[in-house]
């Protein structure tokens, strides 16, 4: 009989481990399925130890391997990592689910991904459908693509573009709205913002400000390098008219420049740095703002979250998507460089009486999936 096990080999974004883990929970509580993440990026294990949410969900699913050890030595890393190569090979005999988000179409893991291409399941690294890889010619990201060798791919909400080439293709409703997840994050909601900001009261919600990388080069907007930190100034100077009855939560990209971000709050009230998940913030969030379009923002929106991204796209940009979002489908509010509208689109939402979500979660089993992961 195969072993109820799961192995996940992760990238080196934060995104992929939090992508998957809702998926990773249901087939813990439902199938008694356990997971191991695999870490080989020195970056990747201190990002999901600096998530409180992320690492204790881990430890409900499992456990995280972090191969190399960040070790500095290159001999002790090479064994650590033909150990940890090693026993990944053996519990892959033993019928070991291998789950990858494009680690195993690349050598030297693509040895593994071909010899157990059976029970090799590909993941997207987002959580949601997206649109903006279709956008990416218009701002120079033109991530490499690889062939697929493992049976079996997931898609989430109908993207079957991902899984060209591929025996078998399941299409699952976006982890994160699933009514598992969204269970687990409500009962631990309480906990993680007392833990974490007993200092603020909630009672009548809170604004989410996400930041972007505020120096870097950011070639959808007009002045790549400078429109960020002046669109986060002009959202902070905004929200802050209201931060003496509402608090304010600024939730940091992990390239956020935060010695500009602390100078830029230095002065203000009310205004806290959050490290929660996004999950957990759109339980008690009245509004989500970022100013260029985040991941997050599809998390609020699934949550009955009002959302609105404040940005200043080029022109070629703003052409090609009509003057709307990137991610229209998640954004309630697009204001392209138009203070004034920013500042009256806030004034209203708050205006409105506060109510915490009460987003439930959507109930899909995805038997096919699950039957062919558990061996039944």
């Amino acid at each position: 009989m195969p072993i109820k096990h799961n192995i996940v080999f992760v990238k080196n974004k934060l995104i992929t481990v939090d992508t998957i883990l809702p998926f990773l929970i249901e087939l813990k509580k439902d199938y008694n399925y356990s997971s191991e993440i695999v870490i080989f990026d020195k970056l990747a294990y201190r990002a999901i130890n600096e998530n409180i949410v992320i690492k204790d969900g881990i430890k409900y699913v499992g456990k995280q391997v972090f191969i190399t050890k960040g070790i500095n030595s290159k001999i002790l890393r090479r064994i650590y990592l033909v150990k940890g190569l090693f026993i990944i090979f053996v519990k892959s005999i033993f019928g070991a689910n291998l789950f990858h988000f494009g680690a195993l179409d690349q050598y030297p893991l693509k040895i593994i991904g071909v010899l157990f291409k059976k029970n090799v399941y590909k993941f997207p690294g987002v959580a949601y459908n997206f649109q903006y890889p279709k956008f990416s010619k218009f701002h120079g990201n033109k991530p490499k693509k690889f062939k697929k060798v493992g049976d079996n791919c997931v898609v989430f909400n109908g993207n079957f573009d991902y899984c060209g080439g591929v025996k078998f293709t399941y299409d699952i409703v976006a982890p994160r709205t699933r009514k598992v997840w969204i269970d687990y994050i409500r009962e631990r909601s309480d906990y993680y913002l007392n833990e974490y900001h007993s200092n603020i009261k909630v009672d009548n919600g809170f604004i989410v400000v996400i930041t972007g990388p505020t120096t870097l080069e950011l070639r959808k907007l007009v002045d790549p390098y400078n429109d960020s930190p002046r669109l986060f100034r002009e959202t902070i100077d905004i929200l802050t008219q209201y931060s003496n009855k509402i608090p304010i939560l600024i939730k940091p990209h992990p390239l956020t420049n935060m010695i500009l971000l602390k100078e830029i709050i230095s002065d203000k009230d009310n205004v806290f740095i959050t490290y929660l998940h996004p999950t957990v913030l759109s339980l008690h969030a009245r509004v989500f703002i970022a100013n260029l379009f985040s991941n997050t923002l599809a998390d609020a929106y699934s949550l009955g979250v009002d959302t609105i991204e404040y940005t200043n796209y080029n022109k070629k940009l703003l052409s090609i998507t009509s003057g709307k979002s990137l991610e229209k489908q998640f954004v309630t509010h697009f204001i392209n460089n138009d203070y004034n509208k920013l500042e009256s689109v806030v004034g209203t939402i708050i205006s409105r009486n506060h109510k915490t979500s009460s987003y439930t979660g959507i109930c899909d089993n995805n038997l096919e999936l699950v039957n062919k992961i558990t061996h039944k």
